[in-house]
């Protein structure tokens, strides 16, 4: 923390010349105020997602719709910047008094505490390197810009390493390699296409699915089928996406942006002459689903109007009914439809669907392990009864003859299930955060049925490769482009799942959950997201890895 503080001074330099004390002290302030203020949302950030603030996290904030701060937060970081600045104004002040300062002698004294403190916490890292010991190695991951020195090359020559255990390490690392997808050139038959309609309610959780949390789509799904062990492709919105139109695990995501390229299904759509219809609450170009998913989609509007996510909410319902009433008939079309009030707790003033107590707004920089999670758990699953409404028209509207129709989310929603303070989505692969609802009501749903009867694990990875099977008239073996299976093909047993997040993945079978770095740096935990003394299963961590080189 010293080095990192002193690191940032150095930007400060030029003050140190100007004439003005009040100006110096007013520059010095507002600067290590600003600094402070960072460190604490550093801070909270990395509460609820277990990583720090970083590009994504920016880009994100920026776009706008992705992550909303409410009033309450920002008066709240506003007072938090104000105390700051006046501390800091007041110690500048003092430390300005040279006499004072000069005759406590701190100089020499901090420094030499500060290079032994660096010296020491190195010297320990060095050693935990070159012998995988990961609660040191580990560490790293909870201090802001911390890179501790490594000696693996030194020590090799000296046979002071841990060879084994640096090839294991370096074997759960993700090699990338050339994009390959599909394996082989797509081959199809004619085919009499049925309209195909996908909803997705952001952030929906496995069990706010029911009767009376979401009535009308548990009328529609009497219709069809309910998987209920259904799991995304990861705990975030851009591996949830990823998965559901690709096939492919969010550990593909950077390879697909890079290459630009688009579903599979959606290019086949394309060939059978589909009418698209995209309509999303949040924007779409943070994650760049513009330039991925729906690259190809001609006139796609990235952006909603409206002043809130609840008037967005209404308006892409609106736009979705407008656009249903005025497309060809004859022509087969394809339509998306992204709710985004429930990521927010959103619900509309004076709204009740009958769970009290309620809580108000929601702000999460107060939310901590103890705090009361039902009157927080009643207003999600009121925002989830509110989109369940708005979703109740374009249900209305559907044929379910000729429409096949899928009911699902990105990813799920925690609520300090565990009780080890988790609040949201993107911090932990538990069940609350990666098991989402999935429905399907439509045309030959009777051939998914006994994927159903089995209760076997599905997920996000099979829906592309079933509809491409089923209604889209690819000749092609599943492998040559997707990682999952087809529902509409005989049953397999899933033994784990490959599960990621924007900057870490994870393999979860039913003893364990692997959590592994982008450095192949790993941690064992139970379903409770708590560590546990069991070795990892290294046969599903080789299956896994060969998965996410499948396509490379």
């Amino acid at each position: 923390m010293a080095l990192l503080t002193g690191a940032i001074s150095l930007v400060l330099l030029p003050l140190v010349w100007v004439k003005s004390e009040g100006c110096r002290a007013l520059g010095f302030s507002a600067f290590y105020a600003f600094f402070f203020a960072l460190l604490i949302v550093n801070s909270l950030c990395f509460e609820l997602y277990k990583f720090h603030i970083n590009g994504v996290i920016i880009d994100m904030l920026l776009a706008g719709q992705v992550i909303e701060l409410s009033v309450h937060a920002w008066i709240q970081a506003s007072v938090i910047f104000v105390l700051l600045f006046v501390c800091q104004y007041i110690l500048v002040k003092w430390s300005s008094r040279p006499k004072r300062l000069m005759s406590m002698r701190l100089g020499r004294k901090y420094v030499v505490a500060t290079c032994c403190a660096v010296l020491a916490s190195n010297t320990i890292h060095v050693w935990a390197s070159a012998n995988v010991y990961q609660p040191i190695t580990g560490f790293s991951k909870y201090l802001p810009l911390f890179k501790p020195a490594t000696a693996n090359t030194l020590l090799r020559q000296y046979e002071l390493i841990d060879e084994a255990a640096l090839a294991q390490q370096k074997s759960m690392s993700l090699v990338k390699g050339q994009f390959n997808y599909p394996l082989h050139r797509l081959e199809a038959d004619s085919v009499t296409a049925p309209n195909i309609v996908v909803i997705v309610l952001d952030s929906w959780r496995y069990d706010a699915f029911t009767k009376s949390a979401t009535p009308n789509i548990w009328a529609f799904a009497k219709h069809g089928l309910t998987f209920e062990q259904h799991f995304s492709t990861g705990n975030s919105t851009r591996t949830g996406i990823t998965g559901l139109f690709y096939s492919l695990t969010g550990t593909y995501w950077q390879d697909i942006y890079n290459n630009r390229a688009a579903p599979l299904w959606m290019d086949r759509m394309r060939e059978l002459n589909y009418q698209f219809g995209i309509f999303s609450s949040a924007q779409l170009i943070r994650p760049e689903f513009n330039e991925t998913v729906f690259s190809n989609i001609n006139g796609l509007q990235t952006h909603t109007e409206g002043d809130d996510v609840l008037a967005r909410d209404r308006q892409i319902t609106k736009n979705w009914l407008s656009w249903y009433d005025n497309k060809t008939p004859a022509q087969p079309s394809f339509s998306f439809l992204f709710y985004d009030a429930i990521h927010g707790y959103a619900v509309p003033d004076g709204y009740q669907a009958g769970f009290q107590p309620m809580h108000g707004p929601i702000n999460h920089m107060l939310l901590h392990n103890n705090y009361e999670r039902q009157p927080v758990y009643n207003r999600y699953l009121t925002s989830t009864h509110f989109v369940d409404s708005l979703v109740a028209s374009v249900l209305a509207k559907i044929n379910r003859e000729n429409t096949l129709v899928i009911i699902t989310s990105d990813h799920g929603e925690e609520l300090n299930d565990n009780k080890l303070n988790y609040w949201g989505h993107n911090s932990n692969f538990s069940t609350p955060q990666v098991k989402v609802p999935f429905i399907v009501v439509g045309p030959k749903v009777e051939k998914w049925r006994h994927w159903k009867t089995s209760r076997a694990t599905t997920s996000h990875l099979d829906v592309a490769p079933t509809i491409m099977k089923t209604y889209l008239g690819v000749k092609n073996e599943v492998q040559d482009f997707a990682l999952g299976m087809s529902l509409t093909e005989p049953v397999q047993e899933r033994e784990w799942l490959l599960l990621s997040s924007y900057n870490k993945y994870a393999i979860v079978n039913r003893q364990q959950i692997i959590e592994v770095s982008t450095l192949g740096t790993y941690e064992v935990l139970d379903h409770s997201n708590r560590p546990t003394e069991q070795a990892p299963n290294y046969k599903h961590v080789q299956h896994a890895l060969e998965q996410s080189r499948h396509f490379q």
